[in-house]
């Protein structure tokens, strides 16, 4: 496996703007002008003067799969922030322009990033490391339909608490016990074997973060940087973090 292969392993959002109208970037233009929400353009001077990258995304999605499912959202490759007017912010590719078009409800974004300045994605480096040299969690049983999991020790990773929250590949999903692949452990998208899953004494457990993710994009991007509180890598017994546990009917 991979693992920059995996669909779901976006970038962690640490700050959002909303677009106040829509705007279309052009191939033939290294520039873009783009009007934020008013009161936004203020709060991007430091990621200018640090040159951070950012990136423009619509709220919509692409890749339509199964059961016209899609999940990729549609942005541009990195931008940096050239100047800043009240709202009106212009953006310069840092590479070869693009041509999209962004409606409204579209957002301005700027990535979590580690000490080294690269991009953190939902999932972890020491995760993603572990799937490309064994493959998915869970793998080789087809017989029986897989229940509850965690993922296996994996060497300088800090699991959190509630580890099958843990976003990696699992196999099992959609009804087959392998061969279809799922970002958690347990979902409230997923019926778990052994839970009784419609039944008096249900465990009903929470969206995984991956269906949070889309949710927030397509609800209310602004929502980005709150959902990273949540991030399951950074909840462990001795942090502060939005607690989502499972429900017992």
């Amino acid at each position: 496996m991979v693992a920059g292969f995996i669909e779901w392993d976006w970038e962690r959002i640490e700050q959002v703007s909303l677009l106040a109208e829509g705007v279309r970037t052009e191939i033939d233009s290294p520039t873009v002008v783009v009007r934020l929400a008013a009161g936004q353009g203020r709060t991007w001077q430091k990621t200018r003067d640090r040159g951070w990258p950012v990136f423009l995304r619509t709220f919509l999605l692409r890749r339509t799969l199964r059961a016209g499912i899609p999940v990729v959202p549609v942005e541009t490759s990195a931008l940096v922030i050239e100047s800043i007017v009240g709202d009106q912010i212009t953006l310069r590719f840092v590479e070869d322009a693009e041509d999209f078009e962004f409606p409204l409800q579209s957002f301005l974004y700027r990535p979590k990033r580690d000490s080294s300045g690269a991009p953190r994605r939902l999932v972890h480096p020491r995760v993603a490391d572990w799937l490309e040299a064994n493959g998915p969690f869970g793998a080789g049983d087809c017989d029986q339909p897989h229940g509850l999991e965690s993922p296996p020790d994996i060497g300088g990773f800090d699991e959190p608490r509630n580890s099958y929250r843990v976003i990696g590949v699992y196999d099992g999903g959609g009804g087959w016990n392998c061969g279809v692949f799922r970002p958690a452990g347990a979902c409230r998208m997923r019926q778990v074997p052994d839970t009784k899953a419609f039944g008096k004494g249900a465990v009903i457990y929470p969206f995984c973060h991956v269906c949070r993710y889309i949710l927030v994009n397509r609800i209310d991007p602004r929502q980005h940087p709150r959902l990273e509180k949540d991030y399951p890598e950074d909840c462990h017994e001795n942090t502060v973090c939005e607690q989502v546990r499972p429900l017992r009917a």
